[in-house]
């Protein structure tokens, strides 16, 4: 049941996505023909599908997101399984539609095509929230693609992806987020020029698993990059380097890469003969080599490449200068391993290249086998026609003498056998036929009596058993909504865990810096208490010393003494002075540096609340524009089913278009009549006459659309509009122009079920936002349910002015 609900929201979304906004008189038909058309392009779609494949490459003109949300439920109720998506090329659709077709495929697909489109970031987004198991992903000719919106978008597959191809991407960059893809198999950067050494580095290090790589294009890449990514990816196969490398690079390659299979060094024009030494000899393993172009390398190349690769089956040296065609013939009419290529100018070796110097032997012994074998089987044929000799002309004709009389007597006894077995046969034929007829009579009996209980029984059980597994599926069914609301609690989890992470982080650094503090404070005024000791205790012994040595002399060196003490002042002054201003520049620099710590921790914790509210206000919005679509939606199906029920007529009207028939009738008939009877008649009068029976029909059909209760104007009254022929027609907004019916005194208060609304609480200072679901005319009230949750009763004419507001469809009005 919920899957149910589920594919009606779908539904209902990609309705709401394929009408805008119509007019009321054609919006039923247009939404027929529209859905009748996208149903007849969603099955063109899916009709020349490969199994496990949705590609929409074909039709790219028809994919927008009404298509997608049409396709989304129709695997859904096919209950398909798409493991390769390929969108290449289709940039009329938007995150709505995507939104659809991801719930609906997201969990199995494997392998996504958004080649040579618009790459948009909130696209991404959407398809972020549900791949599990993405292993291949093929973003190349995207010229939007930005570093950015792919590192954003990478770590739903960091785990799983396997193969990337992001190829002719010129806006890609060494932040380009791959650099944590561990599984990574298979990766194209060709013609990405932003990429340099740090990417290719960064490469290295997260990246081991690579095996096929191509850099073909990349002019911003040095040895030094290449050299710290081939030591981190060992396990290379095959390598497209044209025009990016040195003998560096290839010196890396050779002493890291010792399972290469295959390598492309076209235009590498700087590699000579000793780089491609140190390669061959270090990736022994090589079965393709392709060098066009590089006019530094001579014919010790070749030689060195035949004797030291015996696995070779490609080399290429087309454009090589110095590298010549007897060159090619001498080695290979010298080197045995090695025949000239037919389809390419180089060498290539021989299938069987490991056995040959064996061949000679092998021929021998082959002959000498051979005439063993011949011998042996000449030998047989001429024993086996000695016995057959004496069986053709001795054991045959015994044989068939033998054969012939056992056969006779065997035709004797069969006739004898079967005439007894005839008369027994017609003799017992009544008695069984007799027994047969009474069994199968009572057997009849028997088994309608075992089908009627069998039925009742069966009848009985299946009914439990429906009535059981009914109502297990519906408590137990796993449905699209439980997953997303599983994998929301799961996300809400992980973000309350990251939180707390961060807030524990925070008090433990606050901590820290400030047991840090206190320490230096602590070291700091121990260090000035020892030095001012140290001061105090030097200046005591020396004075001590001093009054020991002028004790002698105190009464003849009265005025020394009295100078040198006022120069002692001035030296503890000077002391003091200095040693005062060295304490304040410390005590200003431990200052200066808690206040940069201070205002560092600030920033930190701004950022992290700017994080936290952003993401906060991004989901909010997410979920108001969910309900706003939700109600859009539930508005437009109530306004539908109404604008059917008054195109049909009802009995009322018929009764009353009799009436006004009836009523015009007889006053043309009175008008004649009196017109008869009056000899002279004025134009005034005339003109009178007209006036009073136009305000005579205006009022009576005021009556007639009056309630027993006078109102105000509102949407449901009827209005006197000019006709083409000169003669007024009425019309109203919430009626059929040509069907005239009594005015429902609810029908503004009925037409705002299904509308969002906003409602502002004074106490809270809040606007709350919800949707009317609901009017009841006894109580007129209008019942609405907030969107967290709460329900309310409410008039909506006694709340306050500019404390409610009302969606139509469109923006916010002031109720």
């Amino acid at each position: 049941m919920k899957q149910g609900k589920a594919r009606i929201e779908l539904g209902k979304v990609g309705a709401a996505v394929a009408s805008p906004v119509l007019p009321k008189r054609h919006h039923n038909n247009q939404t027929t023909v529209r859905s009748v058309q996208s149903n007849d392009d969603v099955d063109a779609i899916l009709m020349h599908q490969l199994p496990a494949t949705l590609d929409l490459r074909p039709h790219a003109a028809l994919v927008t997101d009404h298509v997608l949300v049409e396709l989304a439920i129709a695997i859904m109720q096919r209950k398909l399984t798409i493991s390769h998506l390929r969108i290449a090329g289709c940039n009329a659709f938007s995150a709505v539609g995507m939104r659809s077709l991801v719930h609906a495929i997201g969990p199995h697909l494997k392998s996504l095509d958004y080649s040579a489109s618009i790459v948009k970031r909130d696209v991404l987004k959407v398809l972020v929230t549900r791949l599990e198991d993405l292993r291949e992903l093929d973003f190349s000719s995207c010229a939007t693609l930005s570093s950015d919106v792919l590192r954003d978008f990478m770590p739903c597959c960091n785990h799983t992806l396997e193969k990337c191809n992001l190829a002719h991407c010129s806006l890609v960059n060494d932040e380009g987020g791959l650099t944590q893809c561990a599984n990574l198999k298979s990766l194209n950067l060709a013609h990405s020029p932003l990429v340099g050494d740090r990417g290719l580095a960064a490469l290295g290090v997260g990246c081991g698993a690579l095996q096929f790589v191509s850099f073909e294009g990349l002019i911003n890449i040095t040895d030094t990059g290449m050299v710290k990514f081939v030591a981190g990816c060992m396990a290379l196969r095959v390598l497209h380097l044209k025009r990016c490398v040195t003998d560096r690079s290839l010196a890396a390659i050779g002493a890291h890469c010792h399972r290469l299979r295959s390598i492309n060094l076209c235009g590498c024009g700087r590699i000579t003969t000793t780089g491609m030494t140190t390669l061959v000899l270090g990736a022994t393993q090589l079965q393709a080599i392709d060098v066009q172009g590089c006019n530094l390398l001579t014919e010790e190349v070749l030689c060195v490449v035949a004797t030291n690769l015996p696995a070779l089956q490609l080399l290429n040296v087309n454009g090589c200068q110095q590298i010549t065609d007897n060159g090619i013939r001498t080695l290979a009419d010298h080197l045995p391993y090695v025949t000239s290529a037919t389809h390419f100018r180089g060498l290539e070796p021989l299938a069987n290249a490991t056995n040959l110097k064996f061949a000679t032997h092998q021929k021998t012994i082959a002959h000498s086998a051979a005439i063993r074998l011949q011998a042996w089987y000449r030998g047989h044929l001429g024993r086996i026609q000695a016995a057959s000799w004496r069986r053709i002309q001795l054991e045959v004709p015994a044989a068939k003498r033998l054969k012939q009389w056992y056969m006779m007597l065997r035709l004797v006894r069969e006739v004898n056998r079967r005439a007894f077995d005839t008369s027994v046969a017609r003799r017992s034929a009544t008695t069984i036929q007799a027994l047969v007829r009474g069994f199968l009579v009572r057997a009849r009996l028997d088994r309608d009596a075992n089908n009627m209980f069998r039925l009742h029984v069966g009848n009985v059980a299946a009914t439990k058993i429906q009535t059981r597994y009914r109502g297990h599926f519906v408590r137990h069914g796993t449905t699209m909504v439980n997953q997303a609301l599983h994998r929301m609690r799961v996300r809400v989890a992980e973000q309350r865990r990251v939180r707390c992470a961060v807030m524990v982080q925070r008090s433990y650094r606050a901590r820290l810096n400030r047991c840090r503090l206190v320490e230096i404070t602590h070291v700091n005024s121990l260090r000035r208490r020892q030095c001012h000791d140290a001061a105090s205790k030097l200046q005591r012994l020396y004075r001590s010393r001093a009054a020991r040595a002028q004790t002698a002399v105190l009464r003849r060196a009265m005025e020394e003494h009295k100078a040198w003490k006022r120069h002692q002042v001035r030296v503890a002054v000077r002391l003091q002075s200095n040693w005062r201003r060295h304490a304040a520049r410390r005590t200003i620099d431990a200052a200066r540096v808690a206040h940069a710590e201070r205002v560092a921790k600030r920033h930190a914790g701004a950022t992290a609340v700017q994080r936290v509210g952003r993401g906060w206000l991004g989901r909010k919005k997410a979920l108001v524009r969910r309900t706003q679509w939700m109600a859009q939606t539930a508005a437009a199906k109530r306004l539908q089913r109404w604008w059917r029920r008054c195109l049909a007529p009802r009995a009322n009207t018929v009764a009353y278009q009799s009436l006004v028939a009836q009523i015009k009738l007889q006053l043309l008939a009175e008008a004649a009549d009196a017109e008869a009877k009056t000899e002279v008649h004025t134009i005034p009068q005339t003109y009178a006459f007209s006036c009073s029976l136009q305000a005579m029909l205006q009022k009576d059909r005021r009556k007639h659309d009056m309630d027993s209760a006078s109102e105000a104007d509102s949407e449901d009254d009827w209005y006197a509009y000019p006709g083409t022929n000169g003669q007024p027609w009425w019309f109203s907004p919430s009626r059929d122009q040509r069907q005239i019916v009594r005015p429902n005194c609810y029908a503004i208060a009925k037409s705002m079920v299904g509308l969002g609304v906003r409602v502002y609480w004074p106490f809270e200072a809040t606007w709350f936002q919800g949707r009317i679901v609901k009017y009841c005319t006894s109580k007129r009230k209008h019942k609405i349910e907030y969107l967290d949750g709460d329900k309310e009763w409410s008039v909506l004419d006694d709340v306050e002015v500019g404390h409610l507001q009302l969606f139509n469809h469109e923006c916010w009005l002031m109720y």
